[in-house]
């Protein structure tokens, strides 16, 4: 299976990162934050419970409570979950827990129209294809690098093999983080929502590929970003947009054949106006 990243080359930001990325080969894992669907990854916080549940929650979580909490009674639980300062607080929770998470969005499709014009720069920008070869839709890394505004940090131990899954478009938005019953695992309500997305977003057939708080020791909140790198065989193909200028297509074409080892396909997208569809052709 290849799975596709689309690419802008539109300003030197953009221009700067697609040919470090490539050049360096490594792959970036964004943080929720820095996604552009407002909805994507995020969880409700539910105080939602009758008084049976909330003191079987009490019960579990007695040896917690010290012995002047407010939460040793339902009345002063209500009062805790109405202030300011509870709501304020739990909602930094949630975005912790959310942003500790770092992802890969890939797509199946390479000739989407949409994400052409959203995500490589209106055609001027490339759509690069990462072969992921074996039945479990992983590869390993060549190495993992978070890095902090205190620096680098290179993973000291075995890299972990990195899994996509195919993700899911419901319009549900259920599954939040229900703090006073077991019902459903939190860890499940997060998974859940690291993997499913609006169906307005169903065009984009996308696969994800995740890293959790949990997966590294040194991996934190203070971690701002996240480089996979891989082996040169990852890389199968780069398609260009047919607004790419022919010398920065040879630039880019002489920059992979003097950096990997395999050989990579090139090719440039087109309009078929008699299929009415995107098409590629092979430089």
């Amino acid at each position: 299976m290849i799975l596709y990243k689309y690419k802008s080359l539109t300003n030197t930001k953009s221009f700067e990162y697609t040919i470090d990325s490539l050049s360096n080969k490594y792959l970036y894992f964004s943080r929720p934050s820095e996604l552009n669907d407002p909805f994507d990854c995020q969880i409700q916080i539910d105080f939602e419970t009758n008084d049976e549940e909330y003191e079987a929650w009490k019960s579990r979580n007695i040896t917690k409570l010290g012995p002047n909490n407010r939460l040793h009674t339902i009345e002063g639980k209500n009062k805790t979950l109405s202030e300011d300062r509870t709501q304020n607080g739990m909602e930094l929770v949630r975005q912790r827990l959310v942003e500790k998470n770092h992802l890969l969005s890939l797509s199946e499709d390479c000739l989407n129209e949409s994400m052409w014009a959203l995500y490589a720069g209106n055609y001027n920008g490339i759509c690069v294809g990462y072969k992921i070869e074996n039945d479990k839709n992983s590869f390993i890394p060549t190495k993992v690098e978070f890095k902090s505004e205190y620096g680098p940090i290179i993973v000291p131990q075995d890299v972990k093999e990195i899994y996509f899954e195919k993700i899911q478009y419901d319009n549900i938005g259920g599954h939040p983080l229900r703090i006073f019953s077991n019902e459903t695992p939190n860890v499940d309500s997060i998974l859940y929502n690291l993997t499913h997305k609006k169906e307005c977003w169903n065009s984009e057939k996308e696969y994800r590929a995740i890293i959790h708080d949990t997966d590294y020791d040194i991996m934190s909140i203070e971690n701002k970003t996240v480089k996979v790198f891989y082996d040169d065989n990852l890389l199968e193909e780069i398609i260009f947009g047919y607004q790419v200028p022919v010398a920065t297509m040879k630039m880019i074409m002489q920059m992979i054949k003097a950096n990997y080892s395999n050989t990579v396909k090139f090719y440039k997208v087109r309009a078929d106006l008699k299929k009415y569809c995107l098409a590629k052709e092979e430089i």
